[in-house]
């Protein structure tokens, strides 16, 4: 090769354009060689979390246990039959029937 190529920078871009065409060849390997298996699922996150948190699995019981309270809430009242006795000063019993 002739110095006066050089200088005058006749094959400095050549050179340029074949490192960075290296470089991208390089980087474009890498990251289709990456594992598509390894990328996180949202979905198997939150589960893996709520499998292995114990905090999390006491709040969801305690909000399953709240939801039944709602229920229990929404119930009628328990019926009552009460039979009053009482007896007055002379002797006479009265008797009643309450709902």
């Amino acid at each position: 090769m002739n110095l006066k190529y050089i200088k005058n920078g006749f094959l400095f871009p050549s050179r340029l354009l074949v490192a960075v065409l290296f470089l991208i060849a390089i980087f474009t390997g890498i990251t289709l060689a990456e594992d598509k298996a390894a990328v996180l699922k949202i979905k198997w996150v939150i589960d893996e979390a709520l499998r292995m948190n114990p905090g999390l699995q006491a709040a969801g019981l305690s909000w399953d246990a709240s939801k039944k309270r709602v229920q229990q809430v929404c119930a009628l009242d328990d019926s009552n039959l009460e039979f009053p006795y009482s007896q007055t000063r002379v002797g006479e019993v009265q008797a009643r029937l309450i709902f």
